[in-house]
């Protein structure tokens, strides 16, 4: 006997326990395999995650009204790959009251089952809702919009391309969200230089989605733009352009990153170091060695440090045993962490200088990185 609880809708239904026999289903009728649902329904509840996804493999062949039910209820778990098995199980058997679900999911009031939903559409690939929602995109209600505009990205739909355009001019930073996310998704090169602009708007949300979808889009040929953000007001802004300008690369970025390395703001100067740790090559190292003779913030010259580190190669040797010297124990913990972007040889050289270092944390984090490198 056992309590089945099933979740459909965001609504939680419960079974009383009940002296009735399991019920019986036949998968198919040529090999006549009997299943036990009460036992599967009950393997869904457990925590393992590989006896849900048995379970689940199993529900997919059987069409009785419980199972549907607690296949739907996997859509909600936090596990993505519960929630994958059980979509492609419903689609198999359950495909008419699963499109009713995600269209209803769709204009749901929360973000996070708008998210699920369009999620599910884009895992399906199921082209044949396309048309329903660009109808919803145009005509439907707020929420409805929104949760159109997030399947039609995870379609990859470029006919819409003029309505999420439009969408992130509007007002409510909700639907501004949602159409960065949709170019994104949808990998529409026409919408880079409305995605460089949205990177100033004011809400976080806004801005994380189109430096995604930018950093995805866009190349050399978008530094010039992505440079001109250098001069805005804000630091969160200043610091999206330096992140940016690192993932592109090109002799133009080395001179926004090498003005960003002189910007007033901190974290500014942070990420433009870092950004030049990840282009490589000779001039960053040269820039970041300039920069770091003038630096005097410890966290700015923690990361000018690591970067240096991830730059240089053996010839270095002798220039990063001098930095390593440095008076600040957090630049030196830094320094030690960043060794393990070194060759083998050249890491133990300097981290068996760090294990008789004053400071327990730099002492620690060589021990870290020497355990690694073995």
């Amino acid at each position: 006997m056992c309590v089945i609880a099933c979740m459909s809708g965001g609504d939680v239904y419960a079974q009383t326990p009940t002296r009735t026999p399991s019920v019986k289903a036949t998968t198919t009728p040529t090999t006549r395999l009997v299943v036990d649902v009460g036992a599967l329904l009950r393997k869904l509840s457990s925590e393992n995650v590989a006896v849900q996804l048995g379970a689940i493999r199993t529900l997919s062949g059987v069409k009785h009204p419980k199972a549907r039910e607690a296949l739907f209820g996997r859509l909600h778990v936090p596990s993505k790959v519960v929630r994958r098995e059980a979509l492609f199980a419903l689609y198999r058997n359950h495909k008419k009251a699963l499109r009713t679900y995600l269209l209803k999911m769709l204009r749901a009031d929360t973000w996070f089952l708008r998210g699920q939903a369009a999620e599910g559409v884009g895992l399906l690939k199921w082209q044949a809702l396309r048309a329903v929602l660009q109808k919803r995109l145009q005509k439907d209600t707020y929420h409805g919009r929104l949760g159109a505009a997030m399947a039609l990205g995870e379609l990859g739909d470029k006919s819409s391309l003029g309505v999420f355009l439009k969408m992130l001019r509007d007002q409510d930073m909700e639907v501004r969200k949602a159409a960065a996310y949709a170019c994104w998704r949808a990998r529409e090169k026409r919408a880079l230089p409305a995605l460089i602009q949205a990177l100033q708007d004011p809400t976080w949300g806004v801005r994380f989605q189109a430096e995604r979808a930018v950093r995805q889009l866009g190349g050399e040929s978008s530094v010039p733009a992505v440079i001109a953000l250098l001069q805005d007001k804000r630091e969160k802004v200043r610091r999206i352009a330096s992140r940016l300008l690192g993932a592109f690369g090109g002799a133009l970025a080395y001179k926004g990153l090498q003005r960003a390395l002189g910007d007033k703001g901190r974290y500014v100067r942070v990420e433009a170091a870092r950004a030049l740790g990840r282009l490589q090559g000779r001039k960053s190292l040269m820039i970041l060695q300039k920069a770091l003779q003038r630096e005097r913030a410890d966290v700015v010259r923690a990361a000018i440090v690591a970067s240096i580190v991830k730059v240089s190669g053996p010839s270095e040797l002798s220039y990063l045993i001098t930095i390593f010297k440095d008076k600040s124990p957090y630049v030196r913990q830094h320094f030690v962490l960043a060794c393990r972007a070194l060759d083998k040889r050249t890491a133990h050289t300097l981290l068996k200088r760090a294990l008789r270092d004053p400071v327990l944390q730099v002492r620690t984090a060589a021990k870290l990185i020497l355990r690694e490198k073995r």
